[in-house]
């Protein structure tokens, strides 16, 4: 499934939008999960272009999980524009809810173990028509994810809602990479 309106752009975090965030936005509350990311189809582990995970949900504020269960994902044709990342999702839209990872696993189509895992916490407000994530790794430094999918808009009015919370808050350095590619090169020490 093509998320048509959905805008999302990552980038390294400053003390100022924490504070702004703080004083201005919703707080929805804070989400801890441990995701397990696996070779996709294409056989080739580049979680920028392409990403099997399942996520257990440790601690969640989402309304459409529950902690302790296990949710499949599948992005698939992942594109980045200008720091945007553009994707279709096959699983996971609407979350499929698993008892074991091996439910999970079944749903993905997975056939062996899982690469590698992380952990990210995650802090998340609403402002305006944004969710903003504040997202803690262990390894890596802390990010902001700015995700607006307004349905009254249209894909770009959304890039444009968030390109401008980004300049008004002094948002520069944009991360171009899931989270899961990050940690992958924490752990081939390249990052």
């Amino acid at each position: 499934m093509r998320l048509a309106n959905y805008a999302c752009k990552r980038a390294l975090l400053n003390d100022e939008v924490i504070a702004f965030l703080e004083q201005n936005a919703q707080v929805i509350g804070e989400s801890e999960f441990k995701d397990y990311i696996f070779m996709p189809d294409s056989g080739k582990l580049d979680t920028d272009k392409e990403m099997k995970w399942i996520r257990y949900m440790i601690k969640t504020v989402r309304p459409d999980t529950n902690s302790g269960k296990f949710y499949p994902y599948y992005k698939q044709n992942i594109t980045w524009n200008d720091g945007f990342q553009r994707f279709n999702m096959p699983i996971g839209v609407p979350a499929r809810e698993c008892s074991s990872l091996d439910e999970a696993k079944m749903i993905l189509g997975c056939k062996s173990d899982y690469i590698f895992s992380f952990i990210k916490k995650t802090r998340e407000y609403r402002y305006d028509n944004m969710f903003i994530y504040i997202e803690k790794v262990e390894g890596i430094k802390a990010t902001i994810e700015i995700v607006c999918y307004d349905e009254r808009n249209d894909l770009e009015k959304n890039i444009i809602v968030i390109n401008s919370f980004m300049q008004k808050h002094n948002i520069t350095h944009a991360v171009v990479n899931q989270t899961a590619t990050l940690v992958k090169k924490v752990k081939e020490h390249a990052f």
